[in-house]
């Protein structure tokens, strides 16, 4: 399947993005909770958490409820979600709950990074992911509320 344009970038796009590109991208800022442990770049489904003029923000997305440590995450009801295909995110999308990885865990830089790393995402830009107006508005309370945790992660 294609991979994103940038005039699909829009707040509440979910895709699957490869983590290696954008962390070696100099104009990415990547950035984790203090102290925690993101883990090793892996291919993985993102929701876009804000996007101006020209930059955007991605958070990365889990089926995991919580942490080993037992921090609560942020949960995208399914009521929330729209398009996905079962080849690409599973019959899951939908149906299952979806959490944010972490508020303080983002990406963030011009679009065109993004773009390129989408490359794994298969979906077409007609049964694109999404999640919708109350959903981005709960992923974008998480963001806010983890700003005092956040660190530059490289």
């Amino acid at each position: 399947m294609p991979p994103l344009t940038e005039a699909e970038v829009q707040v509440g796009l979910v895709a699957y993005l490869d983590e290696q590109p954008l962390r070696n991208h100099p104009d990415v800022r990547w950035f984790n909770g203090r102290g925690s442990y993101h883990g090793p770049p892996a291919v993985r489904p993102f929701v876009c958490s804000a996007v101006d003029a020209g930059s955007c923000q991605w958070t990365p997305l889990t089926r995991e409820e919580s942490t080993g440590s037992g921090y609560g995450r942020a949960r995208i009801l399914p009521a929330w979600k729209s398009g996905g295909t079962s080849a690409c995110h599973g019959n899951e999308w939908l149906a299952e709950d979806s959490y944010l990885v972490d508020g303080a865990n983002i990406y963030e830089g011009p679009v065109e990074p993004f773009v390129l790393a989408s490359h794994a995402e298969c979906t077409s830009p007609a049964t694109r992911a999404r999640v919708n107006a109350d959903g981005t508005r709960r992923i974008e309370a998480e963001v806010a509320k983890q700003v005092a945790r956040r660190e530059e992660a490289r």
